[in-house]
């Protein structure tokens, strides 16, 4: 629950620290690497599993523990283009963000699922694909099955890996 625990403002030492370590990173682990340094009682498993609006709420509380409550913002008028500028209350925002926990069961004609909200490692998944999609990535693999028979674990790795070279091609996750 954000504001359940004690949120570490972020000194500027610590602003050029995660700005050095996160240059280069995917945006969802350069939110992490902040949620990291102001909560550093938290271990990186538990902050990338976050509900993704928690973990939002989370790095607007830093954000306003850091530089203030006030946000200055802008964006396009849709009518006629011109920016248009306006200020927002991080207290505001946070007031009014609900984040669902936990899981939901949903049971229907026999079938029962069980599910959670999303999290960063779920939104981070084009991620991985564009890495598996690299010169040494999953095109490596000559489909001959070796890894599969030798598995102590029985799992499918070939199948797995044509699967995810069919969601590179296709951009589609199933």
């Amino acid at each position: 629950m954000p504001g359940a625990e004690p949120m570490r403002s972020l000194e500027p030492a610590d602003l050029l620290g995660i700005w050095e370590r996160g240059a280069g990173l995917h945006s969802i682990d350069r939110a992490l690497l902040t949620l990291a340094w102001a909560l550093p009682e938290r271990n990186d498993a538990e902050l990338a599993s976050l509900a993704l609006g928690e973990r939002d709420s989370l790095l607007l509380e830093v954000r306003r523990a850091t530089l203030g409550d006030r946000l200055e913002a802008h964006e396009p008028c849709p009518a006629c283009g011109e920016q248009v500028e306006f200020e927002v209350s991080c207290a505001t925002l946070l007031e009014r963000a609900t984040t669902p926990t936990g899981e939901w069961t949903i049971e229907h004609d026999g079938v029962r699922l069980t599910l959670r909200a999303l999290d960063s490692r779920d939104a981070a998944a084009d991620q991985r694909l564009e890495i598996l999609g690299e010169q040494m990535g999953v095109w490596r693999c000559r489909t001959i099955f070796n890894c599969t028979v030798a598995c102590p674990r029985d799992i499918k790795i070939t199948q797995a890996i044509g699967e995810v070279k069919r969601a590179i091609a296709t951009g589609k996750l199933d």
